[in-house]
């Protein structure tokens, strides 16, 4: 081989040394740098993980706090509505004790005005009950007749039951004895205290009842008549 050659034949196997020397080092460089990438990288992810879940317990802690309000509010109805229905409860016991206290000045006010007159009796029409029966147009009733003067002795006479309502629109009063069906078809009075009438009417086809009138005529002029008018609500079977 000539001197030539084999200068030659050096010069290349020094580049291809070299090559291989540059493309060691490129790749220790290179994965130092990978390696260096993800250490510098380790902190913003740990910072971002950490950041997820302060952002998460922020979010756990609205979402309680949305429930514990919807729970007021829900409570906070619930009071607005129980005081309404206890407003309105109490309203109707005043307007119930209200009444009551101006039938009681009335009855006093009737009592006086008999004692007054001296040795009159009296009598007051109360506790009507109305209820429906298996015809809708069949209906039984019950109240009661007291004295309201102590003491004075047997009460008779009788005692009659007037219907008011409409009729093909016109207003119309019917009496027992214009309801053929109705049981008993007198009521007599006789008692010392007090006596309860019951009955059953049926009333006609058509009529629309809105006011039941009892009236008590007396025997004899030591007891005042006394009529008593009350609206036709039905209170149950």
């Amino acid at each position: 081989m000539s001197l030539h050659l084999t200068r030659l034949w050096w010069w290349l196997l020094g580049l291809a040394v070299g090559a291989v020397l540059a493309a060691v080092a490129f790749a220790i460089g290179l994965e130092l740098g990978l390696k260096r990438g993800d250490a510098l990288a380790q902190p913003e992810i740990a910072t971002l993980l950490e950041e997820r879940q302060s952002v998460l317990a922020e979010l756990a802690e609205l979402h309680e706090e949305v429930a514990k309000l919807r729970h007021e509010a829900s409570v906070m109805e619930r009071s607005r509505q129980i005081e309404r229905e206890t407003n309105k409860a109490l309203q109707a016991q005043l307007k119930d004790a209200q009444d009551e206290r101006l039938a009681l000045i009335k009855e006093g006010t009737y009592l006086r005005r008999l004692v007054r007159e001296g040795g009159q009796g009296a009598v007051s029409v109360h506790d009507l009950v109305l209820s429906p029966q298996d015809d809708p147009r069949s209906v039984r009733y019950s109240f009661v007749v007291t004295q309201l003067i102590p003491d004075f002795g047997a009460t008779t006479g009788q005692v009659s039951l007037q219907i008011m309502g409409l009729q093909e629109g016109k207003e119309t009063r019917l009496g027992l004895k214009q309801l053929p069906q109705a049981e008993p078809a007198e009521l007599p009075m006789h008692f010392d205290q007090l006596q309860s009438f019951q009955g059953q009417l049926t009333l006609p086809e058509g009529f629309e009842p809105r006011l039941l009138t009892v009236t008590v005529d007396p025997e004899g002029e030591r007891l005042t008549g006394a009529s008593e008018s009350f609206p036709w609500v039905l209170e149950g079977p």
